[in-house]
Protein backbone atom coordinates (compact mmCIF):
# COMPACT_ATOMS: atom_id res chain seq x y z
CA UNK A 1 0.00 0.00 0.00
CA UNK A 2 1.32 3.11 -1.37
CA UNK A 3 -0.17 6.52 0.85
CA UNK A 4 1.18 10.31 1.72
CA UNK A 5 3.99 9.75 4.61
CA UNK A 6 2.62 10.96 8.14
CA UNK A 7 4.76 12.92 11.00
CA UNK A 8 5.27 9.12 12.84
CA UNK A 9 7.31 7.59 9.47
CA UNK A 10 9.63 9.98 9.42
CA UNK A 11 11.93 8.04 12.03
CA UNK A 12 11.66 4.98 9.72
CA UNK A 13 12.62 6.84 6.59
CA UNK A 14 15.51 8.37 7.71
CA UNK A 15 17.02 4.77 9.31
CA UNK A 16 15.70 3.48 5.43
CA UNK A 17 17.92 5.96 3.78
CA UNK A 18 20.50 5.25 6.21
CA UNK A 19 20.46 2.35 5.12
CA UNK A 20 20.52 2.95 1.37
CA UNK A 21 23.46 3.97 -0.22
CA UNK A 22 21.76 5.49 -3.31
CA UNK A 23 19.80 7.81 -1.04
CA UNK A 24 20.70 11.29 0.14
CA UNK A 25 21.54 12.01 3.80
CA UNK A 26 18.61 14.51 4.30
CA UNK A 27 17.87 15.63 7.64
CA UNK A 28 14.57 15.26 9.88
CA UNK A 29 13.35 18.37 9.11
CA UNK A 30 14.12 18.05 4.94
CA UNK A 31 12.13 15.11 5.27
CA UNK A 32 8.87 16.88 7.13
CA UNK A 33 9.32 19.99 4.45
CA UNK A 34 9.04 17.42 1.92
CA UNK A 35 5.78 16.14 3.58
CA UNK A 36 4.10 19.43 4.55
CA UNK A 37 4.83 20.85 1.08
CA UNK A 38 2.18 22.89 -1.06
CA UNK A 39 4.62 21.74 -4.11
CA UNK A 40 5.99 18.58 -2.63
CA UNK A 41 4.99 15.20 -1.33
CA UNK A 42 6.29 12.33 0.95
CA UNK A 43 5.21 9.05 -0.07
CA UNK A 44 5.60 5.47 2.18
CA UNK A 45 4.99 1.92 0.89
CA UNK A 46 3.88 -0.31 3.43
CA UNK A 47 4.36 -3.84 3.39
CA UNK A 48 3.14 -5.89 6.52
CA UNK A 49 3.01 -2.91 8.16
CA UNK A 50 6.34 -1.75 8.39
CA UNK A 51 7.78 0.94 6.16
CA UNK A 52 8.74 -1.09 2.69
CA UNK A 53 10.16 2.20 0.87
CA UNK A 54 9.65 5.63 0.14
CA UNK A 55 9.58 8.72 -2.50
CA UNK A 56 10.15 12.12 -2.31
CA UNK A 57 9.31 14.52 -5.02
CA UNK A 58 8.08 18.66 -6.04
CA UNK A 59 6.44 19.89 -8.96
CA UNK A 60 6.97 23.51 -10.02
CA UNK A 61 4.94 25.17 -13.16
CA UNK A 62 4.06 21.54 -14.38
CA UNK A 63 7.70 20.06 -14.19
CA UNK A 64 8.58 17.43 -11.59
CA UNK A 65 11.38 15.73 -10.13
CA UNK A 66 11.49 12.85 -8.31
CA UNK A 67 14.10 13.63 -5.70
CA UNK A 68 14.12 10.43 -3.57
CA UNK A 69 13.41 6.78 -3.64
CA UNK A 70 14.58 4.27 -1.84
CA UNK A 71 12.94 0.54 -1.34
CA UNK A 72 14.59 -1.85 1.65
CA UNK A 73 16.52 -4.55 0.43
CA UNK A 74 14.68 -7.07 1.89
CA UNK A 75 11.38 -5.47 -0.15
CA UNK A 76 12.88 -5.16 -3.35
CA UNK A 77 11.61 -7.04 -6.76
CA UNK A 78 8.11 -7.06 -5.25
CA UNK A 79 6.85 -3.93 -7.45
CA UNK A 80 7.18 -1.60 -4.59
CA UNK A 81 9.24 0.81 -6.65
CA UNK A 82 7.28 0.46 -9.19
CA UNK A 83 4.12 1.66 -6.86
CA UNK A 84 5.95 4.67 -5.40
CA UNK A 85 6.53 6.15 -9.22
CA UNK A 86 2.97 5.26 -10.18
CA UNK A 87 1.40 7.44 -6.82
CA UNK A 88 4.36 9.65 -7.77
CA UNK A 89 3.13 10.14 -11.00
CA UNK A 90 -0.38 10.37 -10.10
CA UNK A 91 0.43 12.83 -7.39
CA UNK A 92 2.02 14.98 -10.49
CA UNK A 93 -0.42 14.60 -12.64
CA UNK A 94 -2.97 16.16 -10.24
CA UNK A 95 -0.93 19.23 -9.77
CA UNK A 96 -1.32 19.25 -14.05
CA UNK A 97 2.47 18.07 -14.01
CA UNK A 98 3.42 16.71 -17.25
CA UNK A 99 6.65 15.75 -17.04
CA UNK A 100 8.96 13.88 -14.09
CA UNK A 101 12.51 14.03 -14.26
CA UNK A 102 15.63 12.47 -12.01
CA UNK A 103 18.71 12.59 -11.82
CA UNK A 104 20.41 8.83 -10.97
CA UNK A 105 24.28 7.85 -10.36
CA UNK A 106 25.92 6.58 -13.76
CA UNK A 107 27.48 3.41 -12.20
CA UNK A 108 23.87 2.48 -11.36
CA UNK A 109 22.93 0.36 -13.92
CA UNK A 110 20.08 -1.50 -11.77
CA UNK A 111 18.39 1.93 -11.42
CA UNK A 112 18.44 2.98 -14.84
CA UNK A 113 17.00 -0.09 -16.01
CA UNK A 114 14.51 -0.07 -13.60
CA UNK A 115 13.70 3.86 -14.58
CA UNK A 116 13.78 2.63 -18.41
CA UNK A 117 11.59 -0.16 -17.87
CA UNK A 118 9.02 2.44 -16.48
CA UNK A 119 9.34 4.67 -19.67
CA UNK A 120 11.86 7.15 -18.75
CA UNK A 121 13.96 7.93 -21.25
CA UNK A 122 18.04 9.16 -20.62
CA UNK A 123 18.27 13.09 -21.88
CA UNK A 124 21.73 14.03 -20.64
CA UNK A 125 24.77 13.78 -17.65
CA UNK A 126 25.52 16.08 -15.44
CA UNK A 127 29.17 15.97 -14.88
CA UNK A 128 30.50 14.85 -11.76
CA UNK A 129 26.78 15.89 -10.13
CA UNK A 130 27.57 13.30 -7.38
CA UNK A 131 30.46 13.35 -4.76
CA UNK A 132 31.59 10.49 -2.28
CA UNK A 133 32.37 9.08 -4.49
CA UNK A 134 32.90 11.87 -7.37
CA UNK A 135 30.16 10.65 -9.94
CA UNK A 136 28.13 12.15 -12.98
CA UNK A 137 24.59 11.88 -13.09
CA UNK A 138 22.37 10.66 -15.69
CA UNK A 139 19.44 12.65 -16.47
CA UNK A 140 15.81 10.90 -17.24
CA UNK A 141 12.65 11.87 -17.92
CA UNK A 142 9.03 11.02 -18.94
CA UNK A 143 5.77 12.20 -19.39
CA UNK A 144 3.24 11.54 -16.81
CA UNK A 145 1.07 10.93 -19.16
CA UNK A 146 2.36 7.77 -21.07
Amino acid sequence: MVRGAIASDVDAILALAESTAEAPRWTEAQYRTMMMGEHSVLLVAIEEEALAGFSAASVIMGEAELESIAVDVQARRKGIGQALVAETMAWVARREGVLLRLEVRASNGAARGFYQSLGFDEMGVRKRYYSDPAEDAILMQRSVAK
